[in-house]
């Protein structure tokens, strides 16, 4: 076991050296400092010494692909002014970014993405077979140490429900087109996004020991799924806008799944451009013509502007939630974050 322990302590100390040389961004620096101040580094160490090594090695990869560490960071935050003990927010926050890395390697193989935050994704490096099984046996064993940690078997089953309903919004999701509502796609956004706040934040429920309980937890609830909202318009944005921001050159466009952003340019375009359109969803292939064709209607529509604003005001309606559950000292964490990610798009897409 101590070999095994030292083992994993080296991996740590190579995942800290790899995540921080490609961290260009002081805010997202801060965080992750933060996150691993708090111990949450640590606790994720805990935990990979709990799998083989055959499972932990794609995880890691794809734990190492994402840099940003605000996820964990919000649940310990939330966490320490709900009054949830230390033993258990702490697996609970470091829950979210292994599910989340988990859910990046299954997002990869959906979509046939070779790259993630310019790395190779995990199933390009590893295969799709070493991959599903890594994600399989990690999300089982995440669930056993969650059992281990805090001391009864619940959360494991509260983390296999969310993370069940997270899949099932993934294939629902590709059942919309572009006549779907979208508020129905939003509520698909918050059902992707609860395994990762809301899950984890159910459990810290029935440990907290704090006045007013219940109207604080349904408040930090409501303030992350609106702030989640947020990120995940500002993600829309980044597969299409300029035609190839992210080098996704209309990924989801390509593979025939709508998208709030998609949406609403559709429906200000003219008859015969939402006839191209819908021609160009789910073909797969874009020509440069066809690119540049679609660069237009993004341009005539002005949906850049319009979703930046509405990424705006999901991020203000989630610090509203938010302010009246945590302190103002904390508080800042979420505003900052929200100010990043906005300053963030807006450099990339002038």
């Amino acid at each position: 076991m101590y070999l095994i322990w030292y083992i994993i302590t080296i991996i740590l100390k190579e995942i800290d050296n790899s995540i921080s040389e490609r961290i260009y961004s002081s805010c997202v620096g801060k965080v992750y400092a933060e996150w691993k101040n708090r111990g949450l580094m640590a606790e994720t160490q805990n935990f990979f010494a709990e799998l083989p090594t055959e499972v932990s090695t794609p995880i890691i990869h794809s734990f190492i692909t994402h840099v940003h560490k605000e996820k964990g960071l919000f649940l310990d935050i939330l966490g320490q002014n709900l009054n949830v003990p230390e033993g258990v927010r702490k697996p609970l926050a470091c829950s979210a970014e292994i599910l989340w890395a988990l859910s990046l390697m299954m997002d990869d193989i959906t979509d046939c993405d070779e790259t993630r935050g310019g790395l190779q994704s995990c199933w390009a490096q590893f295969g799709k077979e070493q991959t599903l099984h890594s994600a399989y046996s990690g999300l089982k064993g995440l669930g056993q140490y969650l059992t281990k940690r805090l001391g009864d078997k619940k959360a494991a089953r509260y983390c296999m429900g969310y993370v069940q309903l997270g899949m099932e919004s993934l294939y629902t999701h590709r059942t919309m087109n572009l006549d779907t509502p979208t508020q129905i796609i939003l509520r698909n956004y918050e059902q992707r996004c609860d395994f990762h706040g809301i899950f984890q934040l159910g459990i810290m429920y029935e440990h907290s020991q704090i006045d007013n309980k219940e109207v604080r937890f349904d408040r930090s609830m409501a303030g992350l799924r609106h702030y989640y909202k947020g990120g995940q318009i500002i993600n829309d944005l980044k597969d299409f806008a300029g035609g190839d921001l992210y080098s996704r050159a209309f990924s989801d466009l390509r593979n025939n799944l709508v998208t709030v952003s998609l949406i609403n340019m559709y429906s200000t375009l003219l008859p015969y451009e939402q006839l191209r359109l819908r021609k160009f969803l789910g073909s797969k292939y874009l020509n440069m013509e066809e690119r540049q064709e679609i660069e237009n209607m993004v341009s005539s529509s002005r949906i850049i502007e319009k979703s930046l604003t509405r990424a705006q005001d999901c991020y203000r309606n989630g610090m509203d939630f938010l302010s009246t559950a945590i302190g103002e000292d904390d508080l800042k964490w979420f505003d900052e974050w929200a100010s990043y990610k906005m300053t963030s798009i807006r450099n990339k897409l002038s």
